[in-house]
């Protein structure tokens, strides 16, 4: 909700009573907790204006280039000040599938003869925070990577502002891969007690609002796509792809398909499943998914018959 006050997006849930929890540990927490100090995120709307950053209401979700501050506002009660000793800052996967492992960066950008690595010793890390007094730490057994950064009574007024920046892509190949993360903020004590806990999604990216509507309106076309492909596999029996009884790709399980093609021609239905074999071979790569040879090989099997029969028809 917004604050009239100062015109900042003000993200504040009800303070929970969730339990004190280890904040890089195996499994994170990455429920919002505000604590009995009220913590907060609060971000500032007029940074939006010179593009380094935007904000997406709808998808609760900021899509930012890479090297591009961002400063994130920070709030609580000011109770027990002296227990306050840091606000960290972790990076995590927010898939089940992906939940245990760190966030790191790509092998590209960690190699030291990188621009932003120069006079940086800690180029594992994907978030930075550039404000001074930050370290950076690795907790030994989850491997999870953060930066933490320390917090005095004459540091807090009203607010206090953080300013953070990634260093690698959320597309980049051997690092997120594509994988949807989320940044958890939280305010700790001395010996690293939970005080309050948020949790910010971010997407890094170079076409900022291109992929902000992308995502706003993929549900929107998703829905569009499926009842097109229903009015085409009525209007259509011939040229069915049947894939196996039950097929593993992913990790996931899935039942029975078929993909029921419109009435091509054999160049175009050629074109078509070297389509789909292509795409299929492509995402595994990007997404360190397992390839499953048996749809593999189906889709070859119909490819070569289909050249065999061109093949005879010369």
């Amino acid at each position: 909700m917004c604050d009239s006050s100062n015109n900042y997006l003000n993200y504040m849930l009800p303070p929970t009573t969730s339990i004190v929890s280890s904040s890089t540990g195996v499994f994170p927490s990455i429920n919002d907790f505000a604590g009995d100090l009220n913590f907060e995120i609060i971000l500032n709307p007029n940074e939006t204006i010179k593009k380094k950053w935007l904000f997406s209401e709808k998808l609760k979700k900021v899509f930012i280039d890479i090297n591009k501050n961002i400063g994130i506002r920070f709030r609580w009660n000011n109770m027990n000040m002296h227990d306050v000793k840091f606000i960290r800052a972790l990076p995590v996967y927010t898939q089940d599938d992906w939940l245990r492992i760190p966030v790191e960066r790509c092998p590209m950008h960690k190699c030291y003869e990188d621009n932003l690595n120069i006079d940086f010793p800690w180029v594992n890390h994907v978030l930075r925070c550039d404000n001074e007094g930050t370290q950076y730490e690795i907790d030994l057994e989850s491997k999870r990577r953060s930066c933490i950064t320390p917090v005095t009574m004459s540091d807090y007024k009203d607010i206090v502002v953080l300013y953070f920046k990634f260093v690698c892509k959320t597309s980049c190949y051997r690092g997120m891969q594509r994988r949807p993360i989320v940044v958890i903020f939280t305010l700790e004590d001395g010996v690293g007690n939970v005080l309050g806990r948020r949790c910010l999604s971010f997407k890094v990216c170079s076409c900022l609002k291109r992929d902000l509507h992308r995502e706003e309106f993929g549900k929107r076309k998703t829905k569009n796509s499926k009842s097109a492909v229903a009015v085409s596999h009525s209007q259509s029996a011939n040229n069915t792809l049947a894939l196996p009884e039950r097929v593993t790709h992913g990790g996931n399980r899935f039942g029975r398909h078929s993909l029921k093609l419109t009435r091509l021609n054999p160049a175009q239905l050629e074109y078509a499943l070297k389509l789909v074999h292509n795409t299929l071979l492509g995402e595994s790569v990007r997404n360190s998914y397992e390839v499953n040879h048996s749809i593999i090989a189906q889709i070859e099997k119909y490819l070569n018959r289909l050249r065999n029969s061109q093949h005879h028809l010369q």
